[in-house]
């Protein structure tokens, strides 16, 4: 019987302890939310406390159906005018529809940046010391940055390390140097990074799951922000004292 292949760790030390550009995500996303009534809305809608968000500043947060099941999970990001949304998974077009049914008079508009962005990824706590762009040199802080010329500047820690989000216009791309964060990870390598710090992708482990399933539920639902579409049924676990199920590491 012919032995199975070891996986390809490549990147695997790097990202836990110096730099390495990560894969790109072919499911990464991003929607813009304006108008007078983001804040609002966007407070109303997600798990996650929004409501006096500073520019900058960014949270992962879940939009939930009314029966407590997670539809997209993905980060949200103050900006000076309005809100940027970063999804995973190809749930964007999903989370819009969702949005988009809720709106009703609400003053918000709900779209894709523009002109398209295209992102390259860095990771690692090295990586911001690396240099991001020429003139811009992030700070540990920093959860969102807007380039000159029409970039972005994303930093979401969501496979247990950090990682840098360097959205462009295409034609800007090969202005950058990626040879400068170090070695190409490996899927795989990332793959580990996810798996040992519990980090589910919601529609890919196991469809069905609502935030009392996941281990970093008081990361991903703020209970004091108020009502939210889906809150009966997750205080209602919660107050339970054990969900029905749990991801576990194994």
């Amino acid at each position: 019987m012919e032995a199975a292949a070891s996986p390809n760790m490549t990147g695997y030390e790097d990202l836990k302890s110096a730099s390495a550009l990560v894969p790109p995500d072919p499911s990464a996303e991003l929607l813009e939310i304006h108008g007078p009534d983001a804040e609002k809305f966007l407070q109303a809608m997600t798990t996650q406390q929004v409501q006096g968000f500073p520019p900058g500043e960014g949270r992962e947060a879940l939009v939930l159906d009314r029966e407590g099941r997670i539809l997209a999970g993905f980060a949200v990001f103050a900006r000076k005018r309005g809100y940027l949304i970063r999804v995973e998974e190809g749930r964007a077009g999903v989370l819009k529809a969702h949005l988009d049914k809720f709106k009703i008079a609400a003053k918000v508009d709900i779209m894709t940046p523009h002109p398209g962005l295209e992102g390259i990824f860095a990771g690692g706590p090295e990586s911001a010391a690396k240099g991001i762009l020429p003139g811009l040199w992030p700070s540990e802080d920093l959860r969102l940055a807007e380039i000159p010329g029409g970039g972005l500047l994303l930093r979401w820690d969501r496979f247990g390390f950090p990682l840098w989000e360097i959205w462009l216009p295409p034609e800007r791309l090969g202005t950058l140097d990626p040879g400068r964060f170090g070695l190409r990870a490996s899927q795989e390598a990332v793959l580990a990074h996810r798996i040992e710090n519990r980090r589910p992708f919601f529609h890919v482990e196991e469809k069905g799951l609502i935030p009392n399933d996941l281990p970093q539920i008081e990361e991903l639902v703020s209970f004091s922000k108020g009502c939210f579409p889906g809150q009966e049924v997750v205080i209602r676990i919660r107050h339970r004292g054990q969900p029905g199920r749990r991801l576990a590491l194994l």
